[in-house]
């Protein structure tokens, strides 16, 4: 079963009564490949819209959730533009990627209160 769209997709609509639909290539989707990491743009881009899973995480359900999070828009908590209220980011002490602790601007995404 590992690597089987057809076959989760099955279990999907037996366990939780969801059910995939045809692929519209007109509207709206996400086109999930194997592009060498594990990524998603953060919401709702229209069209074709790609998101990356490692063929070798089928298992790694956290994986795909928390990018599965992203396409619906949701953001890290230490990129929220309130997040100096409730973290401490040491710039110093990132080495890697240091874009990805970017604040988001307020008018960029909504709390909801949380």
């Amino acid at each position: 079963m590992p690597g089987d769209a057809g076959a989760s997709g099955g279990r999907m609509k037996r366990q939780a009564a969801i059910e995939r639909p045809k692929c519209n290539l007109l509207g709206d989707y996400l086109y999930v490949a194997d592009a060498g990491g594990y990524y998603s743009h953060v919401g709702k881009l229209g069209g074709r819209q790609n998101f990356s899973l490692l063929s070798s995480c089928t298992w790694e359900i956290g994986r795909a959730v928390h990018e599965i999070g992203h396409a619906l828009g949701l953001y890290h908590t230490h990129s929220r533009y309130d997040r100096d209220s409730y973290v401490t980011v040491m710039p110093e002490l990132i080495k890697e990627h240091p874009n990805e602790y970017r604040k988001i601007r307020k008018n960029e995404s909504d709390n909801y209160g949380t």
